[in-house]
């Protein structure tokens, strides 16, 4: 049996005032390690934690104005030595014996999220390097705020990927305000960066199933493009067109020469409540 060996990875980027009450938390775990991953951050973070926490692992990452959560992510693992990783966001406080009581249940083909999720704990997960390096990480097409989490979840249970919970309240986060989650994003309206990366994962794993493969980066990229489009097009209370050409490959030959193309479209509305709509 391969023993596990677990890494917990933790980004900071402005946030060394929530990560110096979480990370004592982490370090508890008694993982095989623990790596913070430095993103630009303008607190000194490096410094701190090397100083408090010499046995901590410190990614630093420069010249990175604003912050890209998949990508923060991904420098972690590539620098973890664990075959099971732990992503964790620096607000969340983990319960004394989380991990201990995790690690007997941990097979490859599933990860683990807390349960009931909420938007306090959406972003932790443990996956297996194997599954994780299966699926090539994090989506680094994604910009902004949100969405990441989605798109990782989603994409590894389209490999056939499992998720199993345990308990929620193994885990709590230290309030904030929406304006510290936004604080290094290019887009500093959050609604606006949730609904377009949102559109994005929808339909690229739309894309996925129609294809029986997953989008190359090119193709990836192209589908965000058109999905913020769409989202910038409507506007706050408008209505979003998004229409994906598949490639040909996905197409019906009908006859001799003549194939039916496939076209995926996606139409963003705002929910209306019909009881408070009528006069």
């Amino acid at each position: 049996m391969t023993k596990t060996r677990c890494s917990i990875i933790m980004t900071c980027k402005g946030r060394l005032e929530h990560l110096k009450r979480t990370l004592p938390y982490a370090i508890s775990q008694q993982p095989s390690e623990v790596l913070v991953v430095d993103y630009d951050c303008p607190d000194g973070t490096s410094a701190w934690v090397k100083e408090n926490y010499p046995a901590v692992r410190v990614i630093k990452v420069d010249s990175a104005p604003q912050f890209q959560q998949a990508n923060a992510r991904n420098v972690g693992a590539a620098a973890a030595s664990g075959n099971w990783l732990f992503f964790v966001d620096a607000d969340i406080l983990m319960a004394e014996g989380l991990f201990p009581n995790l690690a007997p249940t941990l097979v490859t083909g599933c990860f683990y999220r807390p349960f009931p999720a909420a938007k306090q704990n959406w972003g932790t997960v443990l996956v297996s390097r194997a599954d994780f390096d299966h699926l090539g990480g994090y989506d680094e097409v994604i910009k902004g705020y949100g969405a990441e989490d989605d798109d990782l979840y989603l994409s590894l249970a389209l490999l056939g990927v499992r998720q199993i919970g345990y308990p929620a309240e193994w885990l709590s986060e230290i309030p904030h305000d929406n304006d510290m989650r936004v604080r290094f994003c290019d887009v500093p309206n959050m609604l606006t960066s949730q609904r377009a990366n949102g559109l994005y994962v929808a339909a690229k794993a739309d894309a996925w199933r129609l294809l029986g493969r997953p989008l190359n980066q090119d193709e990836r990229q192209v589908l965000f493009n058109e999905a913020w489009r769409a989202v910038n097009a409507a506007g706050d209370a408008g209505e979003g067109l998004l229409e994906v050409t598949m490639p040909v490959e996905s197409s019906i030959p009908v006859q001799q020469g003549w194939h039916l193309q496939r076209r995926l479209v996606f139409t963003l509305s705002p929910v209306i409540d019909i009881l408070t709509a009528i006069p």
